[in-house]
């Protein structure tokens, strides 16, 4: 299973696009390499920004616009 993980997380690196897969409560997995590279190149890399938000829902701080029927 490791080999697999580690050949997908190649694959994704590869990619120029800026990756995320999210969960379906809405946290984040997995960012790839140009993600990456986009926070540090704004300033990411001054609060440990890549450690705070894998784990974390990018769902919730968006719950109070969301309609109630849709949740």
């Amino acid at each position: 299973m490791d080999a697999i993980v580690g050949y997908l997380d190649r694959i994704l690196d590869a990619l120029p696009e800026q990756i995320v897969v999210i969960e379906n409560d809405g946290r984040i997995l997995y960012v790839n390499s140009s993600w990456q590279n986009f926070g540090r190149d704004n300033h990411g890399a001054e609060t440990n920004w890549l450690r705070l938000i894998i784990s974390m829902s990018v769902i919730k701080p968006c719950s109070p616009a969301i309609p109630w029927r849709m949740r």
